[in-house]
């Protein structure tokens, strides 16, 4: 089962609503993996800043230490990406799931 957007946990992040791929996965019915993958196949429609961001280091500890939940980022996680709207949108056009066409 799938969530709807508004069930999803509001986070901002460089004064945007974000995403994290897990949260992206489960909005349009599919998993990390599948989003990871589309990603990594198709990087170059997507800027940084403007359609995601990605945190190691400093701005992922930082980035731990502001969200309220804290399962929402794993204790070992390296690095995390986060999906702005702009983003999101753009999985949208390559997932192919009926969520997305929706």
């Amino acid at each position: 089962m799938t969530t709807a957007i508004n069930e999803l946990e509001q986070i901002r992040y460089s004064n945007q609503i974000i995403l994290t791929t897990e949260q992206l996965a489960d909005f349009y019915g599919t998993d990390s993996r599948h989003i990871k993958q589309n990603f990594r196949n198709n990087k170059k429609r997507f800027i940084e800043g403007k359609h995601y961001y990605f945190l190691k280091d400093t701005a992922l500890k930082e980035f731990k230490n502001e969200v309220d939940n804290i399962n929402l980022v794993g204790k070992r996680t390296s690095s995390l990406y986060l999906w702005t709207a702009q983003g999101a949108s753009r999985h949208s056009k390559i997932l192919g799931t009926d969520q997305a066409w929706n």
